[in-house]
């Protein structure tokens, strides 16, 4: 097997244990420190300042609605005035249409911009379909207006406040049967909320700060609703959640998979839709397949079972058809996306399989290559690969460069090229007879090539085949040579729009002759496709 080393904190087993001590559903029992390493390495691993969401509290810059400037909003989790930050006494109430021997509240928290009356379809469809004694309040917004954290926190105070004298029956605890939800910024303000609040939460299209707030160590049960078409989000943060989750199944069970934290794609809906459909282009969002109604119909389907599962169990009629409508979404969910969660987890996996690529001799074998990664740039471009003779080893160092939101990456790759590997391992004068110098400029986009069919082969065929109609095509095209390190180390690999509207993809390469100073000898570095990448272009970012 060949080997693969961590330049980073991670690769120290007491900081493990440190982030990520044990998973949450209500036990704080912990698990042994190297059953969770490699699992949950990747929720600890630092975000890199372009991709990272903004901070909780802290500053946010969004743009509003055909406007192109963009906001600067400063939210705060505290306020000197909390009853300036109640706004039950403006918000929608929609009391009960269904009777039933038990009260549910779900509160609902808006997007930024977004008007109350934009849910006020959606909740109806969900007080439609759940046939128990629902209360719905939507917390009020206007399309000039944020929520925070404060504000949801002292609105639901006021909320319970006025319900109880509209008739509202508390559950045998403060948190029974409550329920706080909300819409892309609406949920991460209120999480906050929730997790001390309410029986659970429920967001719809938006993620957890997988460095600060783990979804599978979540101490509450949890539903993550997303659109496949949601470009706001992209697709990465979710399918890391489902990701996450999936892994604790066999220590805590399939029901915690599937009842607990759910986390469900809609196929053919955006962002917009779960609000009023009016697409945010200057935010990355995509165009739907399907009708607002057929979306708001889904959504409200799920949260429906999500509210029954929760609040009647599995064993209860309500309980068990909701326990069924989840498990099929989880299912669809997993059997879609479990190839862009993996390869996310592993995206410098496959510097080995370059090396072999750019070498092809057949005495070079996996085992004779150990690739070390670095999480830091600046360590990254200090590093050189080597040949240990003694060891009849060769030692690589690879490097993920952000490329797409929530951590979808290029792989930078430092090697050695075929020219000084050919002494060490090559079969002999035939081998060097084989060798064509030329032919360096055409490696990277052989890799990029057999990365991206290889995506393809990982996709449903569903996927494949919409974008193979619809999604823009890549070209790979020859590699490009940099003239120097500096050069090299700016650059990244490159996207160009083409005329037909499809897009050439270049690698750029670093390469040095055997027969220089030996500390700068025989080196092949270049900037590859990913497999994340490849998998999210024809999931997603083939159709902007």
């Amino acid at each position: 097997m060949p080997s693969v080393l961590r330049c980073s904190n991670l690769f120290c087993p007491r900081f493990a244990a440190a982030v990520a001590p044990h998973l949450a559903t209500g036990s704080r029992r912990s698990r042994p420190t190297s059953t969770f390493l490699r699992k949950f390495s990747t929720t600890v691993r630092p975000c890199h300042g372009g991709d990272r969401a903004a901070s909780r509290f802290g500053e946010m810059k969004v743009a509003k609605e055909g406007k192109n400037q963009p906001f600067s909003l400063t939210l705060s989790s505290t306020d000197s005035d909390s009853q300036s930050d109640d706004v039950s006494a403006l918000s929608h109430i929609m009391e009960p249409i269904h009777e039933g021997d038990t009260d549910l509240l779900l509160v609902f928290c808006p997007g930024t911009f977004q008007t109350s009356e934009n849910y006020f379809p959606l909740m109806h469809t969900i007080q439609s379909q759940l046939k128990l004694r629902l209360w719905i309040v939507v917390l009020h917004n206007t399309d000039q207006d944020v929520l925070s954290t404060s504000k949801v926190d002292a609105s639901l105070t006021g909320v319970l406040a006025l319900l109880k004298e509209r008739g509202y029956r508390p559950g045998s605890n403060e948190i029974e049967n409550i329920f706080v939800a909300g819409h892309s910024f609406g949920a991460w303000v209120s999480r906050a909320v929730a997790v001390r609040r309410a029986q659970a939460f429920i967001q719809i299209g938006c993620y957890f700060d997988s460095e600060n707030d783990n979804l599978a160590q979540h101490p509450k049960p949890v539903l993550t609703l997303c659109g496949a078409l949601d470009g706001q989000v992209t697709l990465a943060a979710i399918a890391k959640h489902a990701g996450e989750v999936a892994a604790t199944e066999q220590y805590l069970g399939r029901y915690n998979t599937y009842a607990v934290k759910p986390v469900i794609f809609i196929s053919g809906m955006n962002h917009a839709h779960a609000s009023n459909g009016r697409l945010n282009l200057e935010r990355g969002d995509l165009q739907a397949t399907i009708s607002i109604d057929d979306a708001r119909h889904r959504v409200a389907e799920l949260v429906t079972a999500f509210l029954a599962v929760q609040a009647k169990g599995p064993n209860e009629a309500e309980g068990a058809r909701g326990l069924e409508i989840l498990t099929r979404g989880v299912d669809d969910t997993h059997a879609r996306y479990r190839a862009l969660w993996e390869s996310i987890a592993n995206q410098e996996g496959d510097a080995v399989a370059h090396q072999l690529h750019i070498a092809s001799l057949p005495s070079l074998c996996p085992e004779n290559i150990t690739s070390i990664h670095h999480d830091f740039r600046d360590n990254f471009v200090i590093s050189k690969p080597w040949i240990d003779t003694g060891m009849n080893r060769v030692f690589i160092t690879t490097y993920l460069s952000p490329a797409e939101k929530q951590g979808i990456c290029n792989l930078w790759v430092k090697m050695k090229s075929r020219e000084a590997l050919l002494p060490h391992f090559g079969a002999g004068d035939d081998a060097g007879a084989r060798y064509d110098p030329a032919a360096i400029l055409t490696l990277g986009k052989e890799i990029n090539t057999k990365t991206f069919d290889a995506a393809l082969s990982l996709v449903s065929e569903d996927a494949r085949e919409k974008f193979m109609k619809m999604g823009k095509k890549l070209q790979f095209v020859d590699d490009s040579l940099m003239q120097s390190a500096v050069s090299w180390i700016e650059s990244d690999l490159s996207f160009t729009p083409t005329e037909s509207g499809d897009v050439e993809v270049r690698t750029p390469i670093l390469y040095s002759p055997a027969n220089i100073n030996p500390r700068f000898a025989g080196m092949h570095y270049m900037k590859v496709l990913t497999l994340a990448r490849a998998i999210h272009w024809i999931l997603l970012s083939s159709f902007r």
